[in-house]
């Protein structure tokens, strides 16, 4: 029994764990993958430590360390190219592949050496490569991806170097994990660098085992580049989990938490910068106060419920009339505001917003129609003062109020 695996195994148990713990505040589907391939791994090490122990289970456990490698690495790339919602087309496609790559491990595992069947594995393999690739447009690459990796193999094989050729499947998943990762993480992410070079090393240990088998000598370095590997994975991994969880609380911190505008505190931010902008260029901006007409009947009459679907509605509204540039904030329970850059005409912007903050209510005694009452401000014409500007369009907007 080779003790050394146990150390590596327990710690590999340790950053599962933390994974998991940090794994329940981010419900994505990416990191329930990205567990599902350590978790493989975990059960290739625990395959491989039975390996090392004589006894009838010799062969079935090397076949097993080697498929938990094989899918683990589809899972990993299965993570890296899959979108936020669930796309069964793309994991079918790469579900499918994997089937003659586990047969060619299998037959390795079982130590039969003779060309035929692993070739024939490869026959089977590309067609059905280029035919997973068309069932969705991310497979294509990934299908892509396995003929080349076919390739390599047949070439192996037919060099006789069955272990290099088996290996050969692994180095190619896990580079081909290696690169997606590279694309589909963010560039500024610390983690990314971890995880990327996690699985280059380990596709370079998986093609640089064969020649290690035959020189023994640097055993003892190879395996600690091969233990290396997983823990920067799983290292940068829990890297890319906390990054998001910092921009997510950022986020928070900037946005109403209903409907995910901005709050107060970058509104003022947003509402600095227009001004300035609009200063350097000689334009108008124009400032709206909006509050609801309403919104607490609707409260009232169909509970809390029925004012966020309302104030979500609203939301909704504003932000298909307002223009791309324009800024729309929740400040307050039932108050919007909108900053308007490079303003022209306020009597068509006011009618527009207007319009989109009429909602109709069905209520018991009838339809109840949700109105708003507006205040507008405009710099340079009434100041260029952010806190001016606003006392201005907030007392507009309240003298409407009034009279409404």
């Amino acid at each position: 029994m080779d003790l050394h695996l146990v150390p590596d195994a327990i710690a590999l148990c340790v950053l599962l764990a933390l994974l998991l713990l940090l794994g329940r505040r981010h419900p994505e589907s990416r990191v329930h993958l990205w567990l599902a391939g350590l978790l493989l791994i975990l059960g290739e090490a625990l395959a491989h430590l039975l390996f090392t122990i004589p006894g009838p289970w010799h062969r079935s456990s090397h076949i097993a360390a080697l498929c938990f490698y094989l899918l683990a690495g589809h899972t990993f790339i299965y993570a890296a190219l899959r979108p936020r919602t669930a796309d069964w087309r793309l994991f079918s496609a790469i579900a499918v592949s994997a089937v003659p790559q586990i047969a060619a491990l299998t037959l390795y595992g079982l130590d039969l050496r003779t060309p035929r069947p692993f070739l024939l594995c490869a026959f089977v393999g590309v067609p059905f490569a280029i035919a997973c690739g068309f069932l969705t447009t991310r497979a294509i690459r990934f299908g892509i991806l396995h003929c080349l990796g076919w390739a390599g193999f047949v070439g192996a094989i037919l060099q006789t170097d069955y272990r290099y050729a088996v290996y050969w499947i692994l180095f190619w998943i896990y580079m081909s994990a290696a690169v997606l990762f590279a694309r589909r993480l963010p560039r500024s992410s610390t983690g990314r660098y971890a995880i990327v070079l996690g699985f280059a090393l380990w596709s370079l240990c998986f093609l640089s085992h064969s020649w290690m088998v035959e020189h023994a000598v640097y055993a003892t370095y190879a395996q600690d580049v091969w233990d290396l590997q997983k823990f920067l994975v799983a290292i940068g991994m829990l890297m890319v989990m906390l990054e998001d969880q910092v921009a997510r609380n950022r986020d928070l911190a900037l946005h109403d938490d209903l409907t995910g505008l901005p709050n107060r505190r970058l509104f003022d931010d947003r509402l600095s910068q227009a001004l300035l902008q609009g200063t350097r260029t000689g334009s108008r901006t124009g400032l709206i106060m909006l509050d609801l007409n309403g919104f607490k009947l609707v409260n009232d009459s169909l509970g809390h419920s029925a004012g966020d679907e309302l104030l979500c509605t609203v939301t909704q509204n504003l932000t298909h009339a307002l223009r791309s540039s324009d800024t729309l904030a929740r400040v307050g329970g039932d108050e919007f505001a909108i900053i308007v850059s490079n303003l022209r005409s306020s009597d068509s912007l006011l009618r527009l917003v207007d319009s989109a903050a009429r909602i109709p209510i069905p209520l018991k005694q009838g339809e109840f129609l949700v109105t708003a009452s507006i205040g507008l401000a405009i710099a340079p014409d009434d100041s260029i003062d952010p806190e001016t500007l606003f006392r201005l369009a907030d007392a507009r907007m309240y003298a409407e109020k009034q009279i409404a």
